[in-house]
This record gives C-alpha cells, sequence and structure tokens, in this order.
C-alpha cells in the first residue's frame, strides 16, 4: 500500500521477530549480552495516542501526522529539542549547584587571603603580593539539553530492545524511579488506545534505603500506581531500572509479589536491568550507549513524570506529577514522528506477521 510522505506508522509492537532476529535500524543492529534470544508472539495492535486521527490499515493504525508535514521530511538534526534551566530545578539538582557555587565561593575567599590573585582565568601565587580583589563571576546558566539525534536514537534502540526482549503482549513495563524517564515516555507513545504499555512507580533512595517495617506504605503506593486491570489481565510486570547490581530491583520485586499476593493476583513480577556490567537479575549491555550509562548521574531527573520520592518517607501528598514530563513527550513525539528508520522497523514488522 502507498504510505503518504506526511504520515506515519507509530504502532505498538506485539511482536518483535524470531528467535534469531535483532531489531535492524538502518545500519545498526540493537542486541543484546544479558538476556535469552525472544520467542515468536502473535501480533495484535492499533495505535498511540497523540490527539490526531486513527486511520486503520490492514489491522494496524497508521497516525496522521499532527506536526509541520516538512517534519517527516526532515533528517534528524544534532540539535537538541528540548532543555531545562537547572539553576530552577527545584529538587537536588539544584541544591549541588547551589552546594558547588558556595564551595567555589569559600575558595576563592581562601586563595585570596593565601595571596593568589587571577591571572588569565587562573590562580596564581604572588609571595607578598595583597591579594588581588576579584569578584566572582556568576555562575554558569545551568541547563540541561535532551533529545539531539544521538540521545534520541539510543533512547529508541533501548526501548525497542526491552520489547524485543520481553514483548508487551506478555508484559506491562514498570520503569523504576527517575532514572528510566525517558524510555517510559517512548513506551506510552508507542502504547495502543486504552492499552497502556507502561507505567512509571516513583521510588527513589532504594540504594540506601530498606523496605522492611515499611511494607504499607509500599502497599498504599502499589494501589496508586499499578492500574488494576494488571493485576486481572494476562500480562506479566516487569520492573525496568538502570542498576549497578541488581539488589534494588530485586527489592521492590519482593515486596510488589507481597502485595500482589494480598490482593489475589497471580500475576508475576519479573525484573530487567540496565547495566555496564554482568549483574545478579537479567539485563541488557548498555555499555556502548553513553546516554544510557548517564541515567545513573540524574541526567533524565529534570524530565522525570515524577519527583524524587521515598516511600514511607516522603509525604505522600507531596507526590505531584510534573508538567515537564509533558513537555518533553511532546517533543520526543517530534522526533519519532519524523523518525523515518522507526517508522520502516514498525511498518517491516507489521507487514511480516
Amino acid at each position: 500500500m502507498h504510505r503518504h510522505p506526511t504520515t506515519i506508522l507509530i504502532s505498538i509492537i506485539l511482536l518483535l521477530g524470531n528467535a534469531q532476529a535483532a531489531v535492524n535500524i538502518g545500519a545498526k543492529t540493537v542486541r543484546n549480552k544479558g538476556l535469552p534470544e525472544p520467542t515468536p508472539h502473535k501480533l495484535v495492535g492499533t495505535a498511540v495516542r497523540a490527539g490526531a486521527r486513527y486511520v486503520k490499515i490492514r489491522g494496524w493504525a497508521r497516525l496522521n501526522n499532527p506536526f509541520d508535514p516538512a517534519l517527516v521530511d526532515t533528517p534528524l538534526t544534532p540539535q537538541s529539542l528540548f532543555s531545562v534551566d537547572l539553576s530552577k530545578y527545584d529538587e537536588t539538582i539544584a541544591q549541588n549547584i547551589k552546594a558547588q557555587e558556595q564551595q567555589q565561593q569559600q575558595q576563592w575567599q581562601q586563595y585570596q587571603a593565601q595571596g593568589f590573585r587571577m591571572v588569565n582565568g587562573s590562580w596564581q601565587q604572588r609571595p607578598g603580593t595583597p591579594a588581588q580583589a576579584y569578584k566572582p563571576q556568576p555562575a554558569q546558566q545551568q541547563m540541561r539539553h535532551y533529545l539531539d539525534a544521538n540521545q534520541y536514537e539510543q533512547i529508541r534502540d533501548i526501548t525497542l530492545e526491552i520489547m524485543q526482549r520481553r514483548p508487551p503482549s506478555a508484559f506491562f513495563y514498570v520503569p523504576v524511579g527517575r532514572d528510566p524517564a525517558p524510555i517510559a515516555a517512548f513506551m506510552e507513545l508507542l502504547s495502543p488506545k486504552g492499552r497502556p504499555l507502561a507505567r512509571t512507580l516513583p521510588a527513589s533512595g532504594l540504594k540506601q534505603g530498606v523496605i522492611e517495617g515499611r511494607e504499607q506504605a509500599w502497599f498504599d503506593h502499589f494501589d496508586r500506581f499499578i492500574p488494576k486491570e494488571v493485576l486481572t489481565g494476562n500480562r506479566h510486570i516487569l520492573l525496568v531500572d538502570r542498576a549497578s547490581s541488581g539488589a534494588t530491583l530485586e527489592k521492590v520485586r519482593g515486596i510488589l509479589r507481597k502485595w500482589l499476593k494480598t490482593r489475589g493476583s497471580k500475576v508475576s513480577v519479573n525484573v530487567l536491568a540496565l547495566s555496564r556490567r554482568e549483574v545478579t537479575v537479567p539485563w541488557i549491555d548498555i555499555t556502548s550507549k553513553p546516554e544510557l550509562v548517564a541515567m545513573n548521574q540524574d541526567h533524565y531527573a529534570p524530565v522525570a513524570e515524577w519527583p524524587r520520592y521515598e516511600v514511607g518517607v516522603t509525604p505522600p501528598e507531596e507526590l505531584t506529577r510534573r508538567t515537564t514530563y509533558d513537555e518533553f513527550k511532546m517533543q520526543l513525539l517530534k522526533r519519532m514522528a519524523r523518525d523515518q528508520q522507526l517508522d520502516a522497523v514498525i511498518h517491516t514488522m507489521s507487514e511480516g506477521h
């Protein structure tokens, strides 16, 4: 069937290849070192929710591009589509920036007291010379940029690989915490109408935190964030997070299993770690994807759907959804709408099964 250049097929991937297949994206092949090869699954699906008309095509749905038609014919640009001014970010990152500025100020004062002075941008000491009066320059604007072509491609590739290894026909994805925010956003934009693929579970401080003694707080948390239809459905739960050992995922899996048992659900809980080295749980190697490695450094915290939240410690009323996430998703959708490689991959899969 002829494909109009102003439309894009963004539909849910419910079958991704045969047992030996990998996701081919242009000249790239997404492969995995930590998981077994996938098994075939039946293809079912509709399309993404994007506020646009749906056009049914052979059981799939092609999304009329809600953006400027020229976007579809324009290759991905290296420029970022979205930025956040961290100086206005009201959480841990902003506090760290302020602490760094105070430390720098103290260092300047110490150097001046010791007779140093600023010469060509560096401190130099002139013994016996009074410290030169120096007024620190304002801190450089702390901007964090997102969704340049390289960042987008890494997010896309890892999301497709997760969905290949653990197909959405059999799994409901639960990204844990703020680190996997871009993956959660990508999955949500691929969700079929009326059948969400993923839901973020806000949970911070798990490395140092404890779960024992906070079971009721966790149960209340799951009641809020795990959709009721998942408890009675035919999909397993898959916890996804950036991990260095897998221990935090095991913590969450343990308490989630207890909660499911109290709710009379037979849904199983699986975990999947994104790591640079082998861990104690099933994992995907992200060594070659620096953008994913940066997830452990709070890189995506400013665009996460929820603020930092430690279950059983942070008051539940402080857990409010942030509009920055919606703005990030809209810019991500613009990348997806003009990504001819993504369109080709999904179209090929829909044609082949």
